[in-house]
């Protein structure tokens, strides 16, 4: 089991810090933009940023799940895998292109009456073309992540990182550029990035469309694309909501809350970028056998994401505070519920590969996505207007809850693992015990620093009680008594 743990952590971590590098980029701007743009400024950068994710979902027709799942059926770098390779890169590239030009000639009104506020020229075509040229860094990345490179795929990240940042200082500080600086530096960066990513890409395929792997491609990936969009929207429909009910003031506010939320789906989604091919290959060589292991591992996820979704949650106004200024203070009480939504997604990620496993299986992901943006939109009608920036945050909750419940149904019906309820509602109930137990203390305006040191007890208490309440079994305390045994004999 350690050395299951060892391969996913090994990768995680560079996975984690090159996302907390390339997807942080919002939150390490956030300084930048609280005080060199104004709230109607950012409140256009929190709509039109995420666009590019939602345009690359279309672009690349969920080819990246494909290349995840069908990697493994070819043997690697063999000329039917680059010829697999070419026939995805080709697909997006030409789909992606026509989609391209055809919004950019005909697009215009309807964009304008979709996001009051928000100029086409130059902000949704440089959205346009960004999406595009993000395709072959996309499909790239993806191939490192596979094949397990992780540090080539923290060396392109951290180019990416390093660029926009450097760019949006340019364009925002020097220049000021305002909200375009921002777009600006993301269009000028992806070009670069095409070209030097292309000339890498080369030798990974053959420049030919096989029809064979291109319909067997789509037929997984087709479902794929709702699934994959779904999360997008997620955060799409609440800033389109309070956009057009309170304003791009309110959705900026909405942002900056979920920016510094997203630290902890930035810890999520990096272990899912390492758990996703260790599952398919795990599940591939053990079949059955797999499963004990699947079943413990989850355990021990949840018992990490629940402790960090804690820490961050409860320095959540300390960050803000650090970060922003007082027009923006408001975001913390918003930070809580979307580190909860996040930390259901991160439940989500575990039981959804199943059903990305069982190539059957797939046909169920339109209908839990589908059904599940359809909620999100609704509960947005109807909580954002009333609760602001809360009911939009709540709506996210509440449709990640959704699919997380749906998902994991269906991934018990496709392939069934009996998971260790027991010790995961322990940890439950434990992380909700001591986040009751801050939320009462904080009412009694205890001073500041009273309320530091209990925050710092409670994290601590956390391990305890788990300790405590016999969570821990006896080989695993072995475990780690041995690991802490080594490090000590290795480092003093």
């Amino acid at each position: 089991m350690r050395n299951y743990i060892k391969e996913i952590g090994k990768h995680s971590t560079v996975y984690t810090i090159s996302n907390l590098l390339t997807k942080a980029i919002g939150v390490i701007l956030i300084p930048i933009y609280t005080r060199f743009l104004t709230t109607s400024d950012y409140g256009i950068i929190s709509i039109v940023i995420p666009l590019i994710q939602a345009f690359m979902i279309f672009y690349s027709f969920g080819m990246s799940s494909v290349v995840s799942r069908f990697y493994f059926d070819f043997k690697d770098r063999s000329e039917e895998q680059k010829s697999f390779f070419g026939t995805i890169l080709l697909f997006i590239l030409i789909l992606g292109f026509t989609i391209s030009i055809i919004l950019s000639i005909w697009s215009k009104p309807l964009f304008l009456k979709i996001f009051p506020g928000i100029d086409f020229y130059p902000y949704i075509l440089c959205v346009l073309w960004i999406a595009f040229f993000m395709l072959v860094y996309d499909l790239k990345l993806t191939i490192y992540r596979v094949r397990g490179q992780s540090i080539s795929y923290g060396i392109f990240s951290v180019l990416k990182f390093v660029g926009v940042i450097v760019l949006t200082l340019i364009t925002v500080i020097h220049f000021k550029m305002g909200a375009f600086g921002r777009v600006i530096s993301e269009f000028i960066i992806v070009i670069v990035l095409f070209i030097v990513i292309g000339i890498s890409l080369l030798k990974d395929i053959n420049f030919r469309i096989n029809l064979t792997y291109l319909k067997s491609a789509l037929k997984y990936a087709i479902p794929v694309v709702p699934h994959a969009f779904s999360g997008v929207t997620l955060g799409i429909v609440a800033k389109y909501f309070l956009n057009i009910n309170e304003g791009l003031s309110s959705a900026g506010l909405y942002n900056i809350g979920f920016l510094i939320a997203s630290i902890m789906n930035l810890i999520i989604y990096s272990i899912n970028l390492s758990w996703s091919p260790f599952f398919m290959k795990l599940v591939t060589e053990k079949k059955e056998g797999a499963k004990p292991i699947i079943s413990q591992l989850t355990t021990y996820y949840c018992l990490f994401i629940f402790f960090a979704g804690l820490s961050i949650t409860l320095f959540s106004e300390e960050i803000v505070k650090i970060l922003t200024t007082k027009d923006y203070y408001a975001a913390s009480t918003i930070i809580p519920i979307l580190i909860f939504n996040y930390i259901i997604t991160g439940l989500y990620y575990m039981v959804s590969t199943k059903i990305f496993y069982i190539k059957s299986a797939i046909k169920f992901l339109p209908i839990i996505t589908i059904s599940a943006a359809v909620l999100n939109i609704i509960m947005n009608y109807f909580l954002t207007p009333e609760f602001g920036i809360s009911g939009a945050a709540w709506s996210n909750v509440i449709s990640t809850t959704y699919i997380f419940l749906f998902a994991y149904f269906v991934s018990q019906k496709v392939y069934p693992v009996r998971y260790e309820y027991k010790r995961i509602i322990l940890l439950s109930f434990i992380t909700l015990l001591l986040l009751a137990s801050y939320y009462f203390l904080k009412g009694l305006n205890i001073h500041y620093i009273f309320t530091l040191l209990i925050k710092i007890s409670l994290l601590m208490g956390y391990l305890i009680l788990l300790y405590i309440l016999g969570f821990f079994r006896k080989s695993e305390i072995e475990n780690l008594k041995d690991i802490y045994q080594k490090i000590r004999k290795k480092h003093f």
